[in-house]
């Protein structure tokens, strides 16, 4: 399928490309933003992925000063956040993938400690929030909602099925809409050999990018 050599000679170019423009993307200014069309999504923030557990990550727990600091900027500014938990049945599909992880109801499910009272909580059974009823419910409520600016985890699995289907289901009803990924904000795990954390974080966030979702630092005042 690949001449070896060829292929990773021109990946390399690629890649290095890539890290340029990722090491100087610029932050995305509160002030910009309308509003009353803009909400903070924040995915997966839950104990099982930040605190512990099989899916447990350092790289997911290290993510919670920075989002915390974006969830108090929009708070302030009477942006909407809402959060998504892995909440699984036990019968979850899931579960021939990945270890078992964030059971229903149970306290891996359960968002992390430093965000509750900041955010109302969407509970999801796959990896795409987007497609949850209650949500799907929420933005009937609030039609005026086009622009997403996404945080949590993981980049390349939740992160990315969220942005593409929000996109998508907004091109599908001839709807403009922003979806805005903060690099800083986002991150996936790391097991040797299997999951390289940074090689998976480039490739999420290189495919987003180049499906038109939006990507910034940070957000500032």
């Amino acid at each position: 399928m690949f001449d070896k050599r060829d292929f990773l000679g021109f990946a390399n170019q690629v890649l290095s490309k890539q890290v340029d423009v990722l090491n100087n993307l610029g932050a995305l200014s509160a002030s910009d933003l309308d509003l009353t069309k803009t909400v903070l999504v924040v995915i997966d923030m839950v104990n099982g992925f930040a605190k512990e557990g099989a899916l447990y990550s350092p790289r997911i727990e290290g993510l919670i000063a920075e989002i915390e600091r974006v969830m108090q900027i929009c708070n302030d500014r009477g942006i909407p956040i809402v959060a998504f938990a892995d909440n699984h049945t036990d019968e979850s599909p899931e579960f021939k993938r990945y270890p078992i992880h964030c059971g229903y109801n149970s306290k891996e499910s359960e968002v992390v400690e430093e965000f509750r009272g900041l955010c109302l909580v969407f509970n999801k059974n796959s990896i795409n929030g987007y497609l949850e009823a209650e949500f799907r419910e929420w933005l009937n409520v609030h039609p005026d909602i086009n622009t997403f600016i996404v945080v949590g985890d993981c980049t390349d699995i939740c992160i990315a099925s969220f942005a593409l289907t929000a996109q998508a289901d907004f091109d599908r009803r001839n709807r403009d809409s922003s979806v805005i990924v903060l690099t800083q904000g986002v991150e996936t795990f790391d097991i040797p050999g299997i999951h390289d954390g940074d090689v998976y974080q480039m490739l999420g966030l290189m495919y987003m990018s180049s499906n038109g979702v939006r990507l910034v630092s940070t957000l500032v005042e």
